[in-house]
């Protein structure tokens, strides 16, 4: 994979060179195609064979409509190249897969942790679906494409990346409950990554391109400790599971989808708060000790909330259009969205769920 940055010529070398000539499908969405216009220079230097695909939809959904508007139009294609963010990189992922043919990104918003994955969410009947991919030839990263990308994008993906303190906890959780096995090299990948943008969160904050850069790196690791796992479990937890279940809830009722890593966000307190309880809850567990001391080393969830406040995300998911009585269904249901242990797992075998719901309405909704 060319994992590239713009160098000082606004130029992608690795990328030009590899691509040179290749008939190239460019999919956009109507908030993306301006970067298009603004490297279509570039392009015309590439190949002269460009087609342009640019969705209208300003909510675009990656259904079998979204899908099957790509693989008509990259038929005769060698290559497509995403121009934007979730969406429509996994759409094109999941074509040029079944085409057999590349693809690349050039990424928009720093939203998201799929850039780099080998998986592509799908819509298919009213569900979210994960379907197998391969993972982008190519990423091509302009960071002042990524410093223009609006602030909720920004939050979504800080958001996605605050997620990892919990997925990668409830790996640990199902390691020493469960003996699932934890490969190394993944988790390391992705805890590495976690706190070197954790670390440059008040130059994030002021949209500084180094930092800029620390949260895309971490997000393209995301991706890439999953391909190196063979399947999310070291980006994909509990906060993820709410994430996802909201989102089905909100396809269901026709109602627009708030961004996913602001869903992972808000659910990653829950999750940390789930954690909490763990410490002060009579439960008898396996290796019981080694967990508390795990637990007492993640952050404190009104620590995390404060970070997202800075960056103007919510904290509370009323603020994101969820009633209460889907808060409630989501707080006794989304850990069954995967088959998955997690620290919300737990709580439900342990038939703990009525007696923390309370606090978390009162803390999350």
């Amino acid at each position: 994979m060319n994992i590239e940055y713009k160098n000082k010529f606004n130029e992608f070398p690795i990328f030009f060179s590899k691509n040179k000539n290749k008939k190239i499908l460019i999919v956009t969405d109507i908030n993306t195609v301006k970067y298009f216009q603004i490297y279509n220079y570039y392009f015309n230097k590439l190949t002269k064979n460009i087609n342009l695909l640019t969705f209208e939809n300003k909510h675009l959904i990656p259904n079998e409509i979204a899908y099957n508007a790509i693989y008509k139009k990259a038929l005769n294609s060698d290559y497509i190249l995403t121009i934007g963010s979730g969406t429509i990189n996994d759409l094109a992922k999941a074509v040029s897969t079944e085409l057999k043919i590349e693809c690349g990104v050039m990424p928009t918003a720093p939203s998201m942790d799929g850039y780099a994955s080998s998986g592509a969410a799908i819509i298919k009947n009213g569900k979210k679906i994960t379907v197998n991919s391969h993972a982008p030839d190519d990423i091509i990263i302009d960071l002042d494409i990524i410093k223009d990308a609006p602030k909720d994008m920004l939050a979504a993906g800080f958001g996605d990346i605050i997620g990892k303190y919990t997925s990668l906890m409830d790996w640990q959780l199902s390691n020493l409950i469960n003996d699932e096995p934890i490969n190394k090299k993944s988790f390391n990948m992705m805890n590495e990554a976690l706190l070197a943008c954790v670390n440059s969160f008040n130059s994030l904050v002021n949209n500084e391109s180094k930092a800029l850069e620390k949260l895309m790196d971490a997000l393209i690791i995301s991706g890439l400790s999953i391909k190196e796992n063979g399947n999310s479990r070291p980006a994909s937890g509990s906060e993820h599971h709410f994430s996802h279940y909201l989102e089905m809830d909100f396809i269901k009722k026709n109602k627009p989808i708030p961004l996913h890593g602001i869903k992972v966000s808000i659910g990653s307190l829950i999750s940390l708060t789930m954690y909490n309880y763990l410490l002060n809850l009579d439960i008898n567990l396996k290796n019981k000790n080694q967990i508390d001391e795990l637990i007492k080393k993640l952050p404190n969830p009104n620590d995390i909330s404060q970070m997202l406040l800075d960056l103007d995300s919510p904290i509370k998911f009323s603020d994101i259009g969820v009633d209460l009585d889907t808060f409630k269904n989501m707080i006794f249901n989304a850990y069954k969205v995967r088959d998955r242990f997690t620290v919300h797992t737990l709580l439900a075998n342990s038939n703990l769920l009525n007696n923390v719901l309370d606090d978390l309405i009162n803390k999350y909704y």
